[in-house]
């Protein structure tokens, strides 16, 4: 965009991102709820993964909530629309070679999920330098990106423009946090967009990530389930990206009882890549539509919303949707837990229909 026409921050601008920023939080959990609840075996290993992501991603829900307040905007939680594109996010991701407007679809576990999973997540330091815009202009090359400019905005706009009340945040992991829950200040919020951003895209490396593993020496992830032996064809070496060069340190890791610390110490995008790479292992390739490397899944009939399965879903998440937008505005005292839509998500499933969230 040309200087001309370059948008500059106002307090507007920067409430408006804040809430765009609860936006792409929410509009990650129905797309990843739904294939997680596609996986038959809950022991699988891939599902262990994927629940690990979603546990974060309500906290991120949670912290983008309480942002929006602290810079005197309410958040609005709203049903994600699917099927077509988000304006807000176009990230270039080198594990799928994605570069276009994030455009999620709910379904089953597969080639189209994973790859789009790892476009959400796609990390933003390791490949942009430069090329970073902090202006308020849409759409932007990764969630971090979105959060680094929203803090430029309040910088520019000045701190002392935000009241940063503390009224009404929430506070929903009772467990102690290496960072805050409640933000009160500049500070906290970088604290807090830094865990988001590391939880997300993993901690910056800075060496070159690397782009070629020798698949064949990759350990097979351990679990009973998983007795597919390696390829043993040249293919097996395969350029791809290492989960190592995108950590989670330990300052930035949530602390509760859901963990699973084998992998929680990677970013959400070093584990989508463990998946990844984990199928590679097993003779998968993208495009190859190789079904055998992913775990049994549910079958579904799409747009099947007279469905009761289907209805009890949407009402139960039109309630919890509802619940929160009192809650961030103190109109209710207690939280409807995020999580408990996964099991009437996976009663979709077993149904024989894919749930639909609105």
């Amino acid at each position: 965009m040309s200087d001309k026409n370059t948008l500059f921050w106002t307090k507007q601008l920067v409430q408006q991102h804040a809430r765009v920023a609860v936006a792409v939080e929410l509009y990650t959990m129905p797309f990843y709820f739904t294939a997680l609840a596609s996986i038959k075996d809950t022991r699988h290993p891939y599902y262990e993964i994927i629940q690990s992501v979603c546990i974060e991603e309500m906290l991120h829900i949670q912290l983008a909530a309480n942002l929006c307040l602290a810079l005197d905007t309410f958040p609005c939680f709203a049903a994600p629309v699917y099927g077509h594109p988000v304006e807000f996010l176009k990230p270039y991701d080198p594990a799928t070679g994605h570069h276009s407007l994030i455009n999620a679809e709910l379904g089953p576990l597969d080639e189209t999920r994973l790859g789009m999973m790892l476009d959400i997540e796609s990390p933003e330091p390791l490949l942009y330098g430069p090329s970073r815009h902090l202006t308020p202009e849409f759409p932007y090359n990764s969630i971090q990106e979105l959060y680094d400019a929203l803090l430029s905005g309040i910088e520019q706009v000045g701190e002392d423009s935000f009241a940063w009340s503390t009224i009404y945040q929430q506070v929903l992991w009772t467990m102690e946090q290496p960072f805050p829950q409640v933000i009160d200040r500049l500070e906290t919020a970088r604290r807090v967009v830094l865990a988001i951003s590391r939880q997300g895209e993993g901690a910056y490396v800075p060496t070159p990530p690397q782009e070629r593993l020798k698949l064949l020496e990759i350990a097979p992830l351990a679990n009973i389930h998983m007795q597919t032996p390696a390829s043993q064809t040249p293919v097996a070496l395969s350029t791809t990206l290492d989960p190592e060069d995108y950590p989670l340190p330990a300052e930035d890791r949530l602390a509760t009882s859901f963990s699973y610390p084998q992998w929680t110490r990677y970013s959400h995008f070093g584990r989508f890549l463990i998946i990844e790479n984990d199928m590679k292992r097993q003779g998968y390739r993208p495009g190859s539509n190789h079904v055998s490397a992913f775990p049994e899944v549910y079958v579904g009939r799409p747009g099947a919303t007279d469905h009761p399965d289907i209805q009890a879903l949407q009402q139960a998440f039109a309630a919890t949707l509802e619940n929160m937008n009192q809650l961030w505005r103190g109109q209710v005292g207690t939280v409807m837990p995020m999580v408990r839509l996964l099991p009437l998500a996976q009663r979709c499933w077993r149904s024989g229909v894919t749930p639909v969230w609105s």
